[in-house]
């Protein structure tokens, strides 16, 4: 995943605003390669409303592969009245 650019938009009742996760754990079959390294670099987003969510981000990597050029900005999160903790 890489080279997106999102801006301008306004999402309602999410668990997360933001999910990124390098290990999905799951395939379509099993002719993959297991020592394949997702790519996941270069995220814009930018100018976004997000209301009632229960969590603001959840990103998870893999301890030998990082995630590069991810970039939030001018974001504003309204938290569900039923959001988990830590914020």
């Amino acid at each position: 995943m890489k080279d997106i650019y999102v801006k301008g938009f306004t999402m309602h009742t999410m668990k997360w605003a933001f999910w990124m996760m390098g290990n999905y754990g799951s395939h379509l079959d099993d002719k993959w390669d297991p020592n394949a390294i997702p790519v996941i670099q270069n995220i814009n987003y930018r100018d976004m409303v997000v209301e009632n969510v229960t969590m603001a981000a959840r990103l998870e990597g893999i301890a030998s592969d990082s995630f590069t050029g991810i970039c939030i900005s001018n974001v504003t999160i309204g938290m569900s009245q039923f959001a988990k903790k830590p914020i």
